[in-house]
């Protein structure tokens, strides 16, 4: 497992809240610049995070998984006066950081399951009628293998991130709700 940079986007959150930052760290792609999340502080706590598709703390763990993995991404530090939303919680990243560190291992350690991009998977017709209760993302993802069953096609039409697609795919298998085929 690689582990996390400590000089990329953790040290940039540690420095900021030390700080006790208001405004946005941007998050963008390093090779096109392209704007791909954001996360707010005020007064040095996080106020919201959103990456790609995700928000909360999932969205957190995926940037610092994408950045370790793929080392694609640069930040861009705005200051900016905000204002505290009562919807949102504010929470000091040094607390929030042991539960990231655990979600990070377990996204690195699934990725060496992800089934080839050859593969076909099918739907299996009896676990759909007699099969077990499935969780909300093995549920979303049976979504997509029914228009889409090549492996590629599922990841890339996946609302999940890769660690939620791999895990659900590898509990679907296991539950005997998909059928794997080899791609000619």
């Amino acid at each position: 497992m690689k582990e996390l940079n400590l000089l990329t986007i953790f040290q940039r959150m540690q420095d900021q809240e030390s700080l006790m930052f208001t405004g946005k760290i941007n998050i963008l792609n390093a090779k096109t610049s392209e704007m791909t999340g954001v996360i707010t502080m005020i007064d040095g706590e996080i106020n919201s995070f959103r990456y790609k598709n995700f928000n909360g703390l999932d969205a957190l763990v995926l940037i610092f998984f994408e950045e370790a993995k793929y080392a694609n991404l640069k930040y861009l530090i705005e200051p900016e006066i905000l204002k505290r939303s009562t919807n949102n919680n504010e929470v000091k990243f040094s607390e929030i950081l042991p539960e990231i560190k655990r979600i990070y291992k377990e996204m690195w350690n699934s990725s060496s399951l992800r089934p080839k991009n050859d593969l076909i998977f099918l739907l299996n017709g009896d676990f759909l009628l007699n099969g077990p209760v499935v969780t909300k993302e093995e549920f979303l993802l049976m979504r997509v293998i029914v228009d889409f069953n090549k492996v590629s096609e599922i990841y890339q039409h996946s609302f999940l991130t890769e660690h939620f697609t791999t895990s659900s795919l590898v509990s679907l298998r296991k539950k005997g709700a998909i059928k794997v085929l080899k791609y000619k």
